[in-house]
């Protein structure tokens, strides 16, 4: 029997490895369920925020109504309500969480709260009907917004660490929904017109663009996001980006209308995509110019559909509420996959192929 022998040159050694790695370049997250309050009688979860520290806070429907929580590393604390159903909003990277909760479980008053120091605290409405905080920056700044039964309807709360220059002016000009590290606040303008303005340094300014519906969120390089209304087939809703020289239409998901929820340091943008008629909802991503669904960038035996993303941190970990694999709501979190080491990767791959090589060569 003749033996027939190969000759493989190293190069084709390494080619080969390389093209036998797995082609799994669409998936580019991991995906955790955070799970619920269960000690509570938690149900469902939905996540609102993630720091660079990595806390997530978000509400699980307990047996008591909806409580907030902080999670980090696999663990979920429950931080309770003040009564009635509460709803965090915002999240600073010492786990400090501000938001609104309802005294009592008839859904009556509507508090401001602050938790801190292990502790919910009720800020109470400011002198209005009801309040809630907004935003919480890392000096513990806190923004919210007081709905009273004055004529203007709506007023604002500077709470903490203020010079009372800009507390007053807070108070007076500004009707804030985001608060960044260097103190500016984002929101909508209650003298000139109601028009999207940033609020800082003692400057307000607006940004006279009237399609915009909605201000969301900010980063520390002061560009925000929120929703703007095109009109294209009646009122067409439209994530944008306003990187401090302009407001920038993201698009349609599928021709789904876009809201953008959240932004960070390298104005990565996520937000939720609804279908008007079916209800249908995509969470998405916005990188480096391109919309993407978040659906298509997980595992797709995961089993999950991801349906809105609230939240992301500058290490690009993103957070939200999606269907479980039981088709149960709950919050997740979504972590990058680091890029493989392409090379050191093909060099341990080729290894006793290039060991080989170097003993017959003795």
């Amino acid at each position: 029997m003749k033996t027939i022998s190969y000759r493989v040159s190293g190069a084709a050694v390494l080619a080969l490895c390389f093209f036998a790695l797995p082609t799994s370049a669409a998936v580019e997250y991991t995906i955790t369920d955070l799970g619920t309050l269960v000690s509570a009688g938690g149900r469902e979860s939905s996540a609102a925020a993630i720091s660079n520290t990595g806390y997530v806070t978000g509400q699980s429907l307990t047996r008591n109504g909806a409580h907030a929580f902080l999670w980090k590393d696999g663990q979920m604390s429950d931080l309770g309500n003040l009564g009635g159903d509460a709803n965090p909003y915002g999240l600073n990277n010492a786990g400090q969480v501000v938001g609104g909760s309802y005294l009592s479980q008839l859904g009556s008053d509507y508090h401001a709260f602050l938790y801190a120091d292990g502790r919910m605290n009720d800020l109470g409405t400011f002198g209005g009907r009801t309040a809630f905080g907004s935003g919480i920056n890392d000096r513990g700044q806190v923004v919210g917004n007081i709905q009273s039964d004055t004529p203007i309807g709506s007023n604002a709360f500077a709470y903490g660490d203020w010079s009372q220059t800009d507390r007053d002016a807070i108070q007076t000009q500004v009707s804030p929904n985001a608060i960044n590290n260097s103190g500016q606040v984002a929101g909508w303008s209650v003298v000139g017109g109601h028009l999207p303005c940033i609020y800082g340094a003692g400057k307000l300014t607006t940004i006279p663009d009237f399609r915009i519906t909605s201000v969301t969120a900010m980063n520390d390089n002061g560009h925000f996001v929120g929703a703007l209304a095109v009109e294209i087939t009646g009122s067409d809703s439209r994530a944008y980006l306003y990187d401090g020289s302009g407001v920038m239409d993201l698009g349609t998901l599928h021709g789904m209308l876009t809201t953008a929820f959240a932004i960070n340091i390298n104005d990565e943008v996520v937000g939720s995509a609804l279908a008007p008629r079916t209800l249908v909802e995509r969470a998405f991503r916005y990188k480096d110019g391109t919309l993407t669904d978040l659906n298509d960038l997980i595992d797709p035996g995961s089993g999950w559909s991801l349906l809105e993303a609230m939240g992301i941190n500058d290490f690009g970990q993103i957070v939200g509420t999606g269907h479980n694999p039981q088709g149960i709501a709950h919050a997740y979190l979504l972590t990058p996959i680091p890029e493989p080491a392409s090379a050191p990767l093909l060099l341990f791959l080729a290894g006793p192929w290039l060991l080989g090589r170097r003993g017959r060569r003795r």
